[in-house]
């Protein structure tokens, strides 16, 4: 269902405007971007604090290994 179904569809069954309903969902997908740009940026920052560790263990393998 397309965007502009979705929202004639949500009026028809609520019976508010399709302009209300409009706003309700560009918000709602506002909202939805915003939740899981914040969720990446958290999985990033967690995925380079655990590589930057694993490299760093890595190097103290090496540094023992070639003693």
């Amino acid at each position: 269902m397309n965007k502009q179904k979705l929202i004639e569809e949500v009026a028809r069954r609520t019976g508010y405007t399709a302009e209300i309903c409009e706003e309700v969902l560009d918000t709602f997908e506002q909202v939805l971007s915003d939740a899981v740009t914040n969720k990446v940026k958290d999985a990033s920052e967690t995925f380079r604090g655990n590589a930057a560790e694993a490299l760093e263990f890595l190097r103290g393998l090496f540094r023992k290994i070639t003693k």
